[in-house]
């Protein structure tokens, strides 16, 4: 078995498809049914690039395609609660709960090779009002006309 060295949507959408392996089953996932169109569009906006032939690196590519679809995967398992049904018990959950942990193998993956988890990261700016009456502020901030 040779390395691939380069990956189109399908191929990509192929690899994804087999990372996933049963669970890509359970989810209803193909890669007929295109199912991993939005995923591949979280890799390239992650990558910053507009086209997977674009990827410098095809070992980054494929780690950031295994952060992408385990994040897509854990939003597919919230659905899939536990029940009862006479006298069985079906722990459904089990799945969320492997998503998760597969995604957090993900994310180390992409951390070791240098690639940080951008798409969940929020900066905050605190905003002040300078003509609010009820806080107090030096005069060095206040600008006076």
């Amino acid at each position: 078995m040779t390395l691939p060295t380069t990956y189109d949507e399908t191929t990509f959408a192929e690899y994804l498809n087999s990372v996933l392996g049963d669970a890509a089953g359970v989810l209803g996932w193909s890669v007929v049914s295109l199912s991993y169109d939005e995923v591949i569009n979280d890799v390239m906006y992650s990558l910053g690039i507009t086209d997977l032939s674009d990827a410098v690196s095809l070992q980054v590519l494929r780690a950031v395609g295994r952060r992408e679809v385990w994040k897509a995967a854990i939003n597919g398992f919230i659905t899939k609660y536990d029940f009862t049904l006479e006298f069985q018990s079906f722990k459904r959950s089990q799945m969320f709960k492997n998503a998760i942990a597969a995604y957090e193998m993900a994310i180390q993956d992409t951390v070791d090779l240098g690639i940080s988890d951008t798409s969940s990261t929020a900066t905050f700016i605190p905003v002040v009002d300078i003509h609010d009456p009820y806080i107090t502020l030096n005069d060095s901030i206040r600008r006076w006309p």
